[in-house]
């Protein structure tokens, strides 16, 4: 609607600043709730939301406003179905093979990644906007399904509602391996952040396409993913709970929304191309400290 990159950015922002701000705190809900019940209406949230885009988009009434509203909304959800799906997965398998389901699960959802985007980019090209977000919608009451039959054992509810988050941030920033390992996964978020946000520039300017084609870069960039999980799949078997980790996730995403506007801007600044390299630059840095520290570690 807008023909700008930023505004790409600037959606996927609102995607992602309430991840950033919620989901530690809002992880404490799944300690403290039904996680089943939990999930269910963050789906209920999602469906809603996406319906009323769908009803927009479908009477040429939906604008950029609207849509970045709806990203909000969503990402709330997010924030909240993200850590409780996470908790859910001890009572789902064996505690033994806890640390292979979280592998798997990644697969699972990269496997999305890749139909979701290209059956909306046939979709699209065929349906028109309306009809996709309206399918979009719609796909949200088979999970909400499959969450409604199933039947596990209820872990026992948290007595207490935790330290801080600002707390627990502080102590693994005062470890060093651990702060490493923040600033790595940080580094990779933004480095994938133009995937999303810079796939319609993309598929338009650079490679001559239909902005919709866009869909097909993030099913590739999903593709690539899965590749790496089912290869990593038996490191995952270690029994180690640790491997579960509500933080990392958040980790992951919180860096998006600085990422996505900046790789937005610059991309209607200089292109796309030159977006990318400059997201590119912290991971560099980042590969390069590590790649010292292996060293020295090697050498003692």
């Amino acid at each position: 609607m807008t023909g700008r990159s930023f505004m790409v950015g600037v959606t996927s922002a609102a995607l992602f600043v309430p991840i950033l701000l919620l989901a530690m705190t809002a992880g404490r809900l799944a300690d403290r709730f039904d996680r089943r019940r939990l999930v269910i209406a963050t789906q209920v949230v999602a469906m809603i939301a996406t319906g009323v885009l769908a009803v927009l988009a479908g009477t040429d009434q939906a604008t950029a406003t609207a849509v970045i509203v709806v990203a909000a909304i969503v990402g709330v959800q997010y924030a909240v179905s993200i850590p409780t799906m996470g908790a859910l997965l001890p009572a789902l398998v064996p505690r033994d093979r806890l640390g292979e389901a979280v592998g798997l699960n990644s697969v699972t959802y990269n496997l999305a990644r890749v139909v979701g985007p290209v059956v909306a980019t046939a979709a699209i090209a065929g349906l028109g906007f309306g009809w996709v977000f309206g399918i979009n919608s719609i796909s949200f009451v088979a999970l909400i399904v499959a969450l409604a039959l199933l039947r596990f054992d209820a872990p026992p509810r948290a007595t207490h509602a935790g330290g801080p988050v600002r707390e627990a941030m502080a102590v693994a920033w005062r470890d060093r391996r651990l702060r490493l390992m923040l600033v790595s996964v940080a580094a990779v978020s933004i480095a994938a952040d133009p995937v999303v946000t810079l796939s319609p520039a993309f598929a338009e300017d650079v490679f001559g396409r239909a902005d919709a084609d866009a869909g097909l870069i993030v099913a590739a960039f999903g593709i690539g993913a899965i590749a790496c999980a089912l290869l990593f799949v038996r490191l995952f078997r270690a029994p180690s709970e640790a491997r579960l980790r509500r933080a990392l996730s958040t980790m992951v995403a919180g860096t998006r929304p600085l990422a996505a506007l900046v790789d937005g801007a610059v991309a209607d600044w200089a292109g796309p191309r030159v977006a990318v390299l400059v997201v590119l630059i912290p991971l560099l840095a980042v590969a390069l400290l590590a790649m010292g520290r292996f060293a020295k570690t090697r050498s003692r």
